[in-house]
């Protein structure tokens, strides 16, 4: 089932993640889609977000979600704690959008905290 780019509300395409991830692109924005858990599998992790809890508050925007009914709006809310990269998120679905160039810096931010964590376990 195709689904509309909550910026650009064109039909966005699949796009082959992995071998067994398909998540959703647009050819305007370059924006992605990615359905729960989809995120955390792309950066080889169990869970999308860092923080849970903190990433499912945060001020509606204007952004329908896409694989909710209509009315259902996109959040932003900040990815990581200590970070400024902010990303849309529904708090119905769980599902995660993200501009062109986020899902590169999500991957660089669950790498620094990979080796911090490691690094406080190994003290």
């Amino acid at each position: 089932m195709s689904i509309n780019c909550p910026k650009c509300k064109v039909s966005m395409k699949p796009f082959t993640f992995e071998a067994d991830l398909v998540i959703d692109r647009c050819d305007i924005c370059h924006g992605t889609w990615m359905d729960k858990g989809e995120l955390g599998r792309t950066a080889g992790d169990t869970h999308d977000f860092i923080d849970h809890e903190k990433a499912m508050s945060g001020p509606k925007t204007s952004l329908q979600c896409p694989k909710c009914p209509p009315g259902y709006h996109l959040h932003e809310v900040s990815y990581a704690p200590g970070t400024k990269l902010i990303v849309e998120v529904c708090k119905t679905c769980e599902g995660v959008f993200l501009d062109s160039r986020e899902l590169r810096q999500i991957h660089d931010i669950l790498r620094k905290h990979r080796i911090g964590v490691r690094k406080k376990h190994s003290i």
